[in-house]
C-alpha cells in the first residue's frame, strides 16, 4: 500500500466499522467525561414538594400587614403536616417543606418580631420565595440526553433524581507494547549501549489523560516469535492497542510480520507527514492496533491526532478531535513540500510561537508545548505574521 496524506490517515480512522459497548456504572464511580448511551427520564417532580427558597417565615395574608407568629418552626427534612390559619405565620427555613396552605416566604431580614407578632416592612407577594414542586423538572421529562457529555452538574443533577446507575458508552481497553533490545526501565543503571524507555510512560500518561483505566504494557526484545506472542497476547484482552517502535521497515523490525500472521488487516502503513511517516494502523474484528514510531516526540504527536479520535468513537464523543483556531505566528519556518508537518508550538491569545527542537525525538520542547502548528504538504514554510492553524493539546484533556 503506498503513503496516504493526514486527511486520508484521519478519514481511516473516523471510519473504520466500530462497535460501541454499552455497560451500567454506579454513580459512585468516575462516570466525569462518559457519555450516556440512553436518555435519562426523571422518576418525579424536581423539587417533589413546594419548598422555602429562603430561611424567614411563611404566612397566610390576613386582614392586616401583621401576622401572629405561631411557636413552631419548620426545618429542612420536617416531614410534618402543617396548616396555617389566615393572618397566622410560621418559622421557616431553606429548603424546609412549605405549607400547602401558606401564601408567601417573606426574608427574615425584612421582618421584625415583636412578642408573638410578626412586623413585616415590605409588600407581599403571593408565592415569593416558595419553590414548586415540579419548577425545575417535571416526572417523565427528558433531562439528560442520549449522547449527552457527563460533567459534575450532570451527575449531581442524576443524584438529585435519587439515580446511582447509568448507562454509558464503556471506554476501550488499551495496552501499550514497546519494542526494542536498546530499552531500559528507568531506575536502572544504563549499561553501554542501552537508552532508557520513555515511550512506555508518556503513551500511559497519555491514554490516563483520556479517563482510561487499567491500562498494561509490556516490553519485547528485537525477536520475531516473541513479538508474535506478545501481540497475540495483547489482542485478547484489548480493544486497541498501542505498539511502540519496530514498525519500520529495518532488518530488526518485526512489527509489521507479527500482525500479519497474528490476522491483523492493515487498513494503512505510512503517511506524508513529519513527525511520524511509519505509522501503522489495522484492525482484527473490533480490535484496532496503532503502529506508532519509535521516537517519543513523534509517538506522541500521533497518539494525539489518531489514536485520540479513536478513543473518543468508542466513548461515544461527539467531538472527536483537538480543536484548531487560527493563530498569528511570531517565528519564521521553512520546509520543504510533499510531507505535511505537525510543529510543536505554544500560543497565548491569538499569538503562536513555534518552538525550539522539533526534532522527532526530543521531548523538551514537547513539554513546553500547549499546541501543534499544523502545516500542508503542499507547505514551504511560514514566515512571522502570517496566519496558521495551530491544534491546542489543552483540548484533549477529559472534562
Amino acid at each position: 500500500m503506498s503513503m496516504i496524506s493526514v486527511k486520508e490517515a484521519l478519514d481511516a480512522v473516523e471510519n473504520s466499522p466500530l462497535q460501541k459497548i454499552e455497560e451500567e456504572q454506579p454513580l459512585s464511580s468516575a462516570l466525569l467525561g462518559n457519555v450516556l448511551a440512553q436518555a435519562l427520564i426523571s422518576p418525579f417532580d424536581l423539587p417533589h414538594f413546594d419548598l422555602s427558597a429562603m430561611d424567614g417565615y411563611a404566612v397566610k395574608f390576613g386582614e392586616t400587614d401583621e401576622f401572629i407568629l405561631l411557636e413552631k418552626e419548620i426545618t429542612a427534612g420536617n416531614g410534618e403536616e402543617f396548616i396555617l390559619s389566615p393572618g397566622e405565620a410560621v418559622r421557616i427555613f431553606t429548603g424546609a417543606p412549605c405549607p400547602a396552605s401558606a401564601d408567601a416566604i417573606v426574608m427574615q431580614e425584612q421582618t421584625e418580631v415583636v412578642n408573638d407578632r410578626l412586623k413585616v416592612s415590605v409588600s407581599i407577594k403571593s408565592g415569593q420565595n416558595i419553590r414548586r414542586r415540579g419548577e425545575e423538572i417535571k416526572k417523565g421529562e427528558k433531562v439528560l440526553q442520549k449522547g449527552q457529555l457527563l460533567n459534575p452538574a450532570a451527575l449531581g443533577l442524576t443524584a438529585n433524581l435519587g439515580i446511582d446507575k447509568l448507562r454509558v458508552y464503556r471506554a476501550p481497553n488499551c495496552g501499550v507494547l514497546t519494542t526494542g533490545d536498546e530499552l531500559s526501565s528507568p531506575g536502572k543503571e544504563l549499561t553501554p549501549g542501552k537508552i532508557y524507555d520513555s515511550n512506555s510512560y508518556l503513551l500511559e500518561a497519555f491514554l490516563s489523560s483520556q479517563n482510561i483505566k487499567n491500562i498494561s504494557k509490556a516490553h519485547v526484545p528485537d525477536d520475531l516469535a516473541l513479538t508474535k506472542e506478545k501481540i497475540g497476547e495483547a489482542l485478547q484482552k484489548h480493544d486497541i492497542l498501542l505498539i511502540s517502535g519496530g514498525i519500520s521497515v529495518g532488518d530488526y523490525d518485526f512489527v509489521k510480520e507479527a500482525l500479519l500472521d497474528n490476522g491483523v488487516e492493515e487498513i494503512f502503513h505510512k503517511v506524508k507527514q513529519k513527525p511520524g511517516k511509519p505509522l501503522y494502523f489495522g484492525r482484527k474484528d473490533q480490535k484496532f492496533v496503532f503502529g506508532l514510531p519509535g521516537n517519543p516526540a513523534s509517538a506522541l504527536s500521533n497518539a494525539y491526532l489518531y489514536v485520540l479520535p479513536l478513543l473518543n468513537r468508542f466513548k461515544g464523543r461527539e467531538q472527536l478531535h483537538l480543536e484548531r483556531s487560527k493563530k498569528r505566528s511570531q517565528s519564521d519556518f521553512q520546509k520543504k513540500p510533499g510531507r505535511s508537518q505537525f510543529l510543536k508550538a505554544k500560543f497565548s491569545g491569538q499569538e503562536v510561537n513555534i518552538l525550539e527542537g522539533q526534532g522527532s525525538a526530543m521531548l523538551q520542547s514537547f513539554a513546553e508545548s500547549n499546541a501543534l502548528v499544523f502545516l500542508p504538504e503542499e507547505s514551504t514554510g511560514i514566515n512571522k505574521g502570517d496566519t496558521v492553524e495551530a491544534i491546542d493539546l489543552r483540548s484533549g484533556n477529559i472534562q
